[in-house]
């Protein structure tokens, strides 16, 4: 009896033995997945500038109450991303107890370029871009904007404390990835309303008006003398 016990028990471990061994002869391979790459774009701008330009006869070098004229930077997108761009200008006097607010600017008519004022002050969106990055192939004057401004000081509101004192504008120009919504996500509602069609700038009526109305706002030379009768 003991003996068919083992036996059994032999048969038993030798099927399982078999059973193993089966499992194991199956033939197998394993290969590497060759390594996905992505390269993140970039995005940076450069400026150059400025460049002046005035009416004959006027200097930004011996301004006057009342005179106006024609600041220009260059901005380029030197970086592989289309951007959008928008631009925050700071003036100031030599002597900062002055007040800077007769000083006035606003992008010229056709510049592509919109004020957009907030808690902080005045804002300049680039409305016509976004302007191209280098991954995209273009030259580089298609990927370079121009921000002209027209510039006054205001007649009334400039008086002898001014004279002989030096205005400084500057600032700093941001740039956001065009793609996936980020120039909304980062800027928020400003850069949908100021680049929307059709677009005017709130609460500075008074402030545009005054700049609108220099001859410097359509290039005009200074104007004429009026006829007198004879």
């Amino acid at each position: 009896m003991k003996g068919k016990v083992l036996l059994s028990l032999l048969v038993i471990a030798l099927a399982g033995t078999l059973i193993a061994g089966a499992m194991g002869a199956w033939f197998t391979d394993d290969a590497d997945v060759p390594t996905a790459e992505f390269t993140a774009g970039t995005v940076f701008v450069d400026a150059d500038g400025p460049e002046y330009s005035t009416v004959e006869g006027k200097s930004f070098e011996n301004v006057n109450p009342g005179d106006c004229g024609r600041v220009a930077w260059t901005i380029i997108n030197e970086g592989t991303k289309d951007a959008e761009l928008r631009v925050k200008l700071e003036g100031i006097w030599d002597d900062e107890e002055l007040p800077a607010d007769n000083f006035y600017y606003a992008p010229a008519e056709g510049s592509g370029w919109v004020l957009y004022p907030d808690e902080d002050g005045l804002w300049l969106y680039y409305t016509g871009g976004p302007v191209p990055g280098t991954f995209s192939g273009v030259t580089e004057e298609e990927r370079t904007v121009e921000l002209l401004l027209v510039v006054a000081f205001h007649g009334e509101d400039t008086g002898d404390e001014y004279q002989g004192k030096q205005f400084r504008l500057g600032g700093i120009v941001e740039a956001v990835q065009a793609s996936n919504d980020a120039p909304a996500e980062v800027w928020g509602e400003a850069f949908t309303t100021a680049t929307a069609p059709g677009y005017e700038p709130e609460g500075l009526d008074e402030y545009l008006e005054y700049i609108t109305g220099t001859k410097c706002w359509k290039g005009d030379e200074e104007p004429e003398p009026p006829e007198q009768d004879e």
